[in-house]
């Protein structure tokens, strides 16, 4: 399977799962309160998943790229870049009144952005065939 298909495929993964806890929002009322935490979170996890996984699968479509330190770096700065971006995206709302700030989400983005280096360690093949 190519390389770029890979991270598509975990960009799709977490988009979906994204969706579904979307879904969840409009959709289920009240909810046990570990659910209730989780589906307030879960949206800057999997987004601090999804944002590099974009990246990262349209560089690798674009250079042809084969798995090794190139894609890492991309991988890391991407992943670090969107972490970045989605903590300071959350400090933004501190001054909205229709957008809540929330310190959990700004664990769960970190945590999140974690996760998505393991995920990328895991699917990169760490030697190309031949």
């Amino acid at each position: 399977m190519k390389l770029a298909t890979r991270y598509s495929l975990v960009l799709i993964t977490a988009l979906a799962l994204l969706s579904l806890t979307h879904w969840t929002r409009n959709h289920l009322g009240h909810l046990a309160p570990l659910f209730a935490y989780l589906r307030g979170v879960l949206p800057n996890f999997l987004a601090a998943i999804a944002i590099p996984f974009f990246v990262i699968s349209v560089w690798v479509d674009q250079k042809k790229a084969q798995p090794g330190s190139d894609a890492k770096r991309w991988f890391i700065s991407a992943d670090l870049l969107s972490a970045t971006a989605l903590i300071l995206w959350e400090f933004v709302q501190r001054g909205s009144v229709r957008l809540v700030f929330d310190p959990h989400d700004i664990g769960a983005t970190i945590v999140g952005a974690l996760f998505a280096f393991g995920i990328f360690q895991i699917v990169t093949p760490t030697r190309t065939g031949g």
